[in-house]
């Protein structure tokens, strides 16, 4: 990618940032290296940081992104450990049966740890999730454990077909191997946010406990503000 070009996507993406209502990107620094894109400096949310990367990864053009921001609280957004804690367990109990048992959590610092068991990858991302817009947090580490119900003989065709129902991709060269609990996914997508559905897909495959990422992001040679 040629400095003009890279001149752009860093143009692209900063006003991505600037024009989402959700994030305060008045300290963010954007840089960009062969379609790969960091984003450096400081948002005052755990919320705004992942809000962050998931603009600048709908970008067009956009391969990959580093997400290097920190957060520094304001004095409004300011939670006690126990006051988390409290606030976590709640929103704990209010997640849907869906899972057998309910996940635990533990506070440091504003640094949320969870732990405990659900059935597949797609469910520890949405545990996770759930505590996106809790004001106060730091950090979340995902150590929840994967463990299915379902044997996964099943599991590459039911991936393959769910790709094809997908109205949001196309993949080249789709592939998907089974490495005992582990689908291997490969294939060619124009942007992060095919990437991105495909690993969600590849997360909902029956009895897999974890995804392996080789799919290649080729962004597109669309020409900035196409609409197709």
């Amino acid at each position: 990618m040629n400095q003009h070009t890279e001149t752009g996507l860093q143009r692209n993406v900063a006003d991505e940032l600037r024009w989402d209502p959700r994030l305060d990107a008045s300290k963010v620094a954007v840089s960009v290296d062969d379609a790969e894109v960091t984003l450096s400096g400081s948002v005052p949310s755990y919320c705004e940081k992942r809000c962050a990367e998931a603009l600048a990864r709908r970008v067009r053009g956009v391969a990959a992104v580093k997400n290097a921001l920190a957060v520094r609280l304001t004095i409004g957004n300011y939670r006690t450990d126990a006051t988390l804690h409290r606030l976590a367990t709640d929103i704990l109990e209010s997640l849907p049966a869906l899972l057998s048992e309910r996940p635990r959590v533990t506070v440091s610092e504003g640094w949320l740890t969870l732990e405990g068991i659900v059935e597949s990858a797609a469910q520890k991302q949405n545990v996770e999730d759930a505590f996106l817009h809790i004001a106060g947090i730091r950090g979340v580490s995902n150590r929840i454990r994967v463990v299915p119900r379902s044997k996964n003989a099943e599991a590459k065709r039911a991936f393959e077909e769910a790709v094809r129902r997908c109205a949001a991709l196309t993949v080249a060269d789709l592939g998907a191997e089974i490495s005992g609990r582990t689908i291997v996914v490969r294939g060619t997508v124009g942007s992060c946010v095919e990437h991105d559905v495909l690993l969600e897909i590849a997360s909902c495959a029956p009895g897999i406990t974890s995804v392996e990422d080789h799919i290649v992001v080729q962004p597109r040679t669309d020409k900035p503000g196409d609409v197709k």
